[in-house]
């Protein structure tokens, strides 16, 4: 693209900053209108348009930066399908992102203990694939970025996700749960003037949350009012239910959580520009006929989270495990003492 160093950071940012905002509106989308597995399907078909394009970009003559050797600048043509390519990329991440991995949870039964003991495991192996798939991508793509091409890196890409996306269409048949929120919670710790709809009469696969005490201001908008007409007649601004104050109850106990991580959003940003661009003038010599691509030193991240995911896995939980039984078998005959 022929940005300068400034630029192309602020360049990477923006698209950086656009991909982390869409999955808020992806997560919203599953929850209320499309589902989970729709949702999936679909992001992962825009993710896969994104690629394309990102690959017709370097092959299509019409659409590539220059004719020549030398382009001492790209042609507008290519700087705007590139920029298409990404974004409509990062459109596809904001839907599978908060969608995928939920809906993999879904697959498990919570009231079945076995099954409720593999979910909290899921979601730590399912951080070890992704750390596994960014390391693969920092190394073995990035080499072939710079020593093969671009094009037969964005073709591998296209072909990966391609394949993953017939896979998870091909697969779904055999899914044993639906792709929906298929817990049911009967709010019965709800007060009796608080509106719930009945258990019966929710889509399936609804969940519905109980009432907890925290924050009992809001629910004010739980409360029936006129009593003489039925709740499901009166005005939908003015009566909602206890499940939908209990969920932007939890929407505001997150809020603490995001802004203590604007900090490591902030220093994180650096390793995806100036961090490459420092790479650059390291010497990444290996022997005297192999060099470390730049984009590599984002490699070690990646392999700090898949050691600390398999320490915390194999060592940590067992261990807190048999500290968890001691101390209910000691508390047990205690009282039995």
């Amino acid at each position: 693209m022929h940005q300068d160093l400034k630029t192309a950071a602020k360049s990477v940012n923006y698209w950086a900053g656009v991909t982390t905002l869409m999955p808020l509106f992806g997560g919203f989308l599953a929850d209320a209108f499309l589902g989970r597995f729709t949702t999936v399907f679909v992001s992962s078909f825009i993710y896969l348009l994104g690629l394309i394009l990102l690959t017709m970009s370097t092959f299509v003559p019409s659409l590539k930066a220059c004719d020549a050797a030398a382009c001492p600048e790209p042609r507008k043509v290519h700087v705007v399908v590139f920029f298409l390519a990404i974004y409509l990329i990062s459109i596809g991440t904001g839907g599978h992102k908060p969608s995928l991995e939920s809906f993999g949870a879904d697959q498990f039964d919570e009231n079945h203990e076995e099954e409720r003991k593999k979910k909290m495991s899921y979601f730590n192996w399912w951080n070890f694939g992704l750390c596994s798939g960014l390391l693969l991508g920092v190394t073995v793509v990035v080499y072939i970025q710079d020593h093969v091409g671009w094009g037969a890196a964005d073709i591998i890409l296209t072909a990966v996700m391609a394949l993953s996306l017939v896979i998870f269409i091909v697969g779904r048949p055999f899914l044993p749960l639906p792709g929906a929120n298929r817990e049911s919670l009967n709010p019965d710790a709800a007060g009796p003037e608080l509106y719930e709809v009945p258990k019966s009469r929710t889509d399936k696969g609804r969940r519905l949350l109980c009432h907890t005490e925290s924050l009992r201001f809001l629910d004010k908008a739980a409360i029936v009012k006129d009593r003489e007409v039925g709740a499901e007649q009166q005005n939908p601004w003015r009566l909602a239910t206890v499940t939908k104050v209990e969920e932007m109850k939890l929407l505001l106990n997150l809020i603490p959580i995001w802004l203590a991580t604007l900090p490591f959003g902030i220093s994180i940003a650096q390793t995806t520009t100036f961090f490459i661009k420092q790479g650059t003038m390291l010497n990444r010599n290996i022997g005297k006929n192999f060099q470390i691509p730049p984009a590599s030193v984002y490699a070690v991240a990646a392999i700090a989270m898949i050691v600390t995911v398999t320490i915390y896995e194999k060592i940590l939980i067992p261990v807190k495990s048999v500290a968890v039984a001691d101390c209910y078998k000691d508390g047990v005959e205690g009282s039995m003492a």
